[in-house]
């Protein structure tokens, strides 16, 4: 003889229902686009693991071409070296071999090897930013920059040597590329 359902097994039932509808009809996210603040928090991990890497190192900042290999103990997470806005740095990393991927952020080729404590306002030199150079270790100068599309191609991320992180106009009144200054 079958037992009649209880209140707990009419519960427990609608419950099921619920999580499964909600997982069924809700939308995937996996597709979404990227938002700038993912950008910006990839930046400030870079730019904080530069930091741990300087303090290391007697202030001094890794060799430009060596850069994501010199901060990858203190980081240790390929994702945090990509650009998200960058379609072409979406491609999966192997974990095990992160210099088989694509990222997207260069470090500022001048700096390579500076003294950090030698950099004259370094709230306006620019240290890290969002390049169109997508492997591992990428060092230029400025000619790189990718501009982000949120911003109609008007603005890039850029991290600065004190550790700040924003974006900054692409036009030639927001920085100087030869230097890689703020105006």
């Amino acid at each position: 003889m079958k037992r009649p359902a209880t209140l707990i097994n009419v519960f427990i039932g609608f419950v099921a229902i619920v999580l499964f509808g909600t997982a069924f009809f809700s939308p995937i996210h996996a597709g979404d686009p990227p938002s700038r603040e993912t950008t910006k928090r990839n930046l400030v991990q870079c730019a904080t693991a530069l930091m741990l890497y300087s303090a290391d190192y007697d202030e001094h900042l890794p060799n430009a071409y060596r850069w994501m290999s010199a901060t990858w103990p203190y980081l240790q997470d390929a994702e945090a070296y990509r650009d998200p806005w960058n379609p072409e740095s979406r491609s999966p990393t192997n974990p095990a071999v992160p210099e088989s991927g694509r990222y997207g952020i260069a470090f500022f080729l001048p700096l390579s090897e500076a003294d950090q404590s030698k950099i004259e306002e370094p709230y306006r030199q620019i240290r890290l930013f969002t390049s169109s150079h997508l492997g591992w270790n990428a060092t230029s100068g400025l000619e790189s920059v990718k501009p982000t599309a949120d911003y109609q191609g008007r603005k890039f991320w850029a991290s600065f040597v004190q550790g700040l992180t924003r974006s900054v106009s692409n036009d030639s009144d927001g920085v100087d590329r030869k230097t890689g200054r703020l105006k």
